[in-house]
């Protein structure tokens, strides 16, 4: 019982990601934004995003395409980006 370990933490995190239903690539790309990721090159569909900390990911989404489940949580492995963020009905700025 005590405290989940990282890795228990993780694989919860990543669960969560793998229940949320198909997301369009706008809303995810916004939640990209709201997280800290900016826009460094748009070649449409091939954007890529920069995080402060030197990491970069390539983006390369058409902006009505719908992400699946499994693509979600490679996102956010790589991203940082946590379930709450792409839900339906999140404003994000």
């Amino acid at each position: 019982m005590g405290i989940p370990s990282q890795n228990q933490q993780s694989a919860s995190h990543f669960h969560s990601l793998q229940s949320l239903a198909v997301t369009q690539s706008k809303k995810v790309f916004a939640a990209l934004k709201s997280i800290g990721w900016k826009l460094s090159d748009n070649q449409d569909p091939h954007r890529t995003l920069d995080m402060r900390d030197t990491r970069t990911m390539s983006f390369a989404f058409h902006e009505g395409v719908e992400i699946g489940p499994s693509m979600l949580v490679q996102i956010a492995k790589h991203t940082g980006l946590e379930p709450r963020t792409c839900e339906v009905g999140v404003v994000l700025a």
